[in-house]
């Protein structure tokens, strides 16, 4: 019968350094394209909440209507214009 453990020794960590190591990289680039995917979709929202508006209170919402979509906004736009159905593959912040 094994006796129960108390400690680790340096040889069962050793297999697992590399994978550690890893794992934190993987998370680490997943976090990062999650958060960029998600500061994305919300500039996308907050710029076509501009230039649907139909505010006339000044310069301000005359230029935030001129602004150039983001390409996959214009795409979005686009593809809402042609058919009313847009889909991005992704979860969609506009329905």
């Amino acid at each position: 019968m094994d006796q129960p453990r108390d400690r680790i020794d340096a040889g069962d960590v050793e297999p697992f350094a590399g994978r550690t190591c890893f794992s934190a990289f993987t998370r680490s680039a997943e976090y990062n394209k999650t958060m960029g995917e998600t500061f994305d979709e919300v500039r996308d929202f907050v710029v076509l909440h501009y230039l649907l508006s139909h505010s006339d209170a000044g310069e301000f919402w005359r230029e935030a209507r001129s602004i150039e979509p983001p390409d996959r906004l214009a795409h979005a736009i686009s593809l809402d214009e042609e058919s009313g159905l847009v889909n991005t593959g992704q979860q969609d912040p506009f329905g």
